[in-house]
């Protein structure tokens, strides 16, 4: 069995070499998702019939794995970490707190949610590169001025990972699970729908053309054009913020509370009635 293991381990190698974003650091030998330094032998079963059924790392600790740094001194083992608030260019600002997940019979279960009931609501063009699995896990969005307070959150989606919290999940009705897995979908999609071509969006796009980039005072009268506050001020119109304020808002609701909330804003039901008919034609499910 260990055999079969290091065998899919170094075939995990490979396919990280051939994947679009390839977040393996320059310097390194291995890809930090796919090893099992501080994975037990069943956890990393659980970790490679995840990736073979998928293509997607799974990992449920935020130390991914050691590996040696030569310095003049000599040679020394360092524990690689996970750092949710990297980006490619900047520093995030979220507030972002979680537990690891430790019960093996909740993280294969997890695993199972992820790889058939969430996954299978996406094309694989928009899969995330790595899920890590926590137990709980609080997030708080900056806004630019202020951090929103930290609430229990299905997911966010880091540059390295999308980080999954568990939080009860697998104690929720029907109903509570379906929701909860359309929030996955949620931090999902804020971060892969960049992978496509800006233009596979230009319908939802088109109806602020010519506000993106422009510079304007706050006021709620901005809605009256289509521009939700979610996830950024009314200051700045950026196609990044204005397509994660549609995501965010499509995912947690049905489409009769979004119709009911936005009511009063006839462009933004016809912006989100858009970003849904792209989203599906993608095969989204979305509702």
């Amino acid at each position: 069995m260990k055999r079969e293991y290091l065998l899919f381990f170094f075939i995990c190698l490979f396919y990280a070499c051939s994947k679009e974003e390839d977040v393996t650091p320059s310097g390194l030998d291995q890809n930090i998702f796919a090893s099992p330094d501080f994975s037990s032998e069943e956890e990393w079963a659980i970790r490679c019939d995840f990736f073979e059924q998928t293509g997607v790392y799974l990992i449920f600790n935020d130390s991914l794995c050691y590996r040696n740094v030569t310095t003049p001194q000599g040679t020394y083992p360092m524990c690689e970490m996970l750092n949710l608030q990297y980006e490619i260019t900047s520093w995030a600002a979220h507030d972002i707190e979680y537990t690891l997940l430790t019960d093996i019979r909740e993280k294969e279960e997890m695993a199972h949610v992820l790889a058939n009931e969430v996954l299978t609501m996406l094309p694989k063009e928009l899969y995330p590169y790595a899920f890590f699995v926590a137990d709980d896990f609080l997030f708080g969005m900056s806004t630019g001025w202020f951090n929103e307070p930290l609430i229990a959150t299905a997911s966010w989606g880091c540059y390295r990972a999308t980080i999954v919290g568990t939080n009860d999940f697998l104690e929720m009705n029907e109903t509570e699970r379906y929701r909860y897995k359309r929030s996955i979908l949620r931090g999902i999609l804020i971060k892969t729908w960049s992978l496509l071509d800006e233009s596979v969006y230009d319908e939802f796009f088109a109806y602020c053309e010519g506000l993106y980039g422009e510079y304007h005072d706050y006021s709620e009268s901005v809605m009256e054009l289509g521009w939700l506050d979610v996830c950024s001020d009314f200051d700045y119109y950026e196609k990044e913020y204005d397509m994660m304020g549609y995501i965010m808002e499509i995912f947690s609701m049905t489409n009769e509370e979004f119709e009911q909330k936005y009511a009063k804003y006839p462009i933004v039901l016809q912006k989100q009635d858009a970003l849904v008919r792209v989203l599906e034609r993608l095969g989204v499910q979305v509702y």
